[in-house]
């Protein structure tokens, strides 16, 4: 359970107050690692609240945090000398853009307080905003431990009957929901509290560092949000940048070398054995690949039974969830990151490596430069490696989901058969396709029929997807149609084929 969590709860309670005993049960189940998409995926899943609800819910969860880390960091600038009336007009002149780094840019530009001075009260708020993270959960759980649990407390999947039904619970919850509706920022006494509370935690042996000395793109959220450490070995934490099903990916610095940003790939406590070995295996195949457009481990170890690998940070965000780069994308734009995504692959493959999961979220996009970095080998493999043949087929595998998003994979992959380079153009040829068309070229209820629709069926053209796309040359369609053809003969042999036939294909393309 973590505090998002326990957030989205207090939001839906607020929405529908006769579901706060239901929503009890889902944090419960939260607690029990039996939700793993969190409450806000059960939500989702299970049609409980609208769309309209959930986008206010997630807009809410956001707001929430935004609004504590921007009070904390208020109430520390006041503390090292800055005028609070003039901080609390250039709040008021940012209306919806504000944010800590927003309030940061303006104090150092206006000259309100010292560099120096500015970089260690947010370095302080980032401390003090994820120990009143922390310290709510803990509240929770206190209080949940103190109300007891249901008497009949029922397992599994909860349909939208079996919800409605726990409404009628007794009423368990006044502790739990005594914060039920959070506003974007606590109450000025609130903020008092955390920064005098929290000085311990400042001035803690156990939190070494100090203010990193680098800048952080706006759209890093400095919350570490849930229960992950401030210090793993000789790396202190900053903020949250990624996380997947089996990692979280966080942003920190070596204590010794404070003006370089680094990423670290932070195993979760209680992964199964096969995630240890694919993060092994990762930094294995890492290691073979030497191209600036795939960053290298740098580092790795272990700490409390967790492995990680660390990496240089790159400033840039997934394709997945960049806003610039939501498709549909101009083509000219979306062939030029292509491209660089294929000059990624030909390093690897050149090195021997398939990925065998290409997909947006595994391609890092710096929107002010559109530079692309290719990363998260874990499901990939060394070409014609009998280990790693018999890893794909078997203990891996058998039994469990392909290794693979069902979305972009190959037919051959979904099929289980052997795969070679030419499953990762196929894959790259899915991601191309979406960034020019805005959806995918195969149609399916869900990624598994998609799935299906690939092996069974044609792909879409990119004209019957978008209609724009009729003024894009004859030859780029045959050779969008090529790298999506089902049998792997018909497609490029090579990611430098693909590239040399990318330059040929897009002769001419209009420049919007």
């Amino acid at each position: 359970m973590t505090i998002d969590d326990l957030i989205v709860t207090r939001l839906a309670a607020r929405l529908l107050p006769s579901l706060r005993g239901a929503l009890l049960l889902l944090l419960d189940d939260c607690r029990d690692g039996l939700l793993p998409r969190g409450v806000l995926g059960a939500l989702r899943e299970r049609g409980i609240l609208s769309p309209e609800d959930l986008a206010s819910v997630e807009v809410g969860v956001a707001r929430y945090k935004r609004g504590r880390a921007l009070s904390i960091y208020q109430d520390l600038l006041v503390q090292a000398g800055c005028d609070r009336q003039a901080l609390a007009d250039h709040v008021t002149a940012l209306g919806q853009q504000v944010s800590v780094p927003a309030l940061s840019e303006r104090v150092l530009r206006r000259g309100l307080l010292a560099a120096e001075a500015e970089a260690t009260a947010r370095f302080q708020a980032r401390v003090l905003f994820d120990a009143d993270l922390a310290r709510q959960v803990d509240e929770h759980r206190a209080a949940r431990a103190a109300v007891g649990e249901p008497a009949e407390r029922p397992r599994g999947p909860m349909d939208t009957g079996r919800f409605a039904a726990q409404a009628q619970l007794p009423t368990i919850q006044s502790a739990v929901f005594r914060l039920d509706a959070p506003l974007p920022a606590p109450p000025p006494e609130e903020v008092a509290e955390i920064v005098s509370s929290g000085q311990g935690a400042l001035e803690s042996s156990d939190l070494p560092g100090g203010p990193p000395g680098f800048g952080l793109p706006d759209w890093v959220d400095t919350a570490i949000a849930g229960r992950e450490p401030l210090v793993v070995d000789d790396y202190r934490l900053l903020a949250r940048v990624g996380v997947s099903r089996r990692a979280s990916v966080l942003l920190g610095y070596h204590l010794k070398r404070r003006d370089r940003p680094v990423v670290l790939k932070l195993l979760r406590a209680g992964q199964p054995r096969e995630a240890r070995q694919r993060l092994e295996r990762e930094a294995r195949l890492l290691a073979r690949i030497k191209h600036p457009l795939v960053p290298p481990v740098i580092d790795r170890g272990e700490e409390d039974g967790r492995p990680y690998l660390v990496f240089d940070f790159f400033p840039g965000r997934p394709l997945g969830v960049e806003p610039s780069a939501a498709p549909p994308m101009a083509p000219r734009r979306a062939t030029a990151i292509f491209a660089r995504l294929l000059e990624a692959l030909d390093a690897v493959h050149a090195a021997g490596v398939i990925h065998r999961d290409i997909k947006p979220e595994n391609v890092l996009l710096d929107a002010r430069t559109d530079e692309v970095r290719l990363i998260d080998f874990g499901t990939g493999k060394r070409a014609g490696d009998p280990e790693e043949a018999v890893a794909e087929g078997d203990f891996l595998t058998a039994g469990r989901p392909l290794l693979g998003t069902p979305r972009y994979m190959a037919p051959e992959q979904a099929q289980g058969a052997k795969v070679d380079e030419r499953a990762d153009l196929y894959a790259a040829g899915v991601l191309l396709f979406e960034l020019i068309a805005g959806a995918p070229p195969f149609e399916g209820d869900g990624p598994l029929a998609e799935l299906t629709a690939r092996i069974d069926g044609r792909p879409r053209t990119l004209v019957e997807v978008r209609p724009e796309a009729r003024t894009l040359p004859v030859r780029f369609h045959r050779y969008v149609g090529a790298l999506l053809r089902p049998d792997p003969a018909g497609r490029p042999s090579s990611a430098r084929e693909a590239l040399e036939g990318l330059r040929e294909a897009t002769r001419g393309l209009p420049p919007g």
